[in-house]
């Protein structure tokens, strides 16, 4: 899920960068986050949240098997909005020994590789 002011940031030097593996994914654009966070946790597709620290490790989530996830993560400078926060069914973080955060695309690319690693091939 993409909103308004993220979907710029899908352009032609992400899809290259992304080795083209990004037209693998479904991607929309939303007008209200949370509820569509909450339209996915309806229809059995568990939303994972890459902002808390006081969540649980990802690691945890690894090898479950399932390809009905979605993960969110927000922007460098905002985050993710409070209301997406706690539309998500689970939070997860991303364990470190000290220092800053990771930045979001390293986040997401860590969550990702994560999420994905015990999933089925298609």
């Amino acid at each position: 899920l993409l909103t308004k002011t993220t979907w710029g940031g899908v352009n032609d030097t992400a899809v290259r960068t992304s080795t083209y593996s990004i037209l693998e994914c479904t991607l929309a654009v939303t007008e209200d986050l949370p509820a569509s966070i909450r339209s996915l946790s309806n229809r059995g597709i568990t939303t994972y949240c890459g902002e808390s620290a006081s969540a649980g490790a990802v690691e945890a989530i690894q090898g479950m098997g399932s390809r009905d996830w979605a993960l969110v993560v927000g922007s460098e400078m905002f985050g993710v909005p409070e209301e997406a926060i706690k539309a998500v069914d689970k939070l997860v973080t991303i364990p470190q020994q000290g220092g800053d955060s990771f930045g979001v695309a390293h986040a997401s690319v860590i969550c990702l590789y994560e999420l994905a690693r015990g999933m089925p091939r298609a």
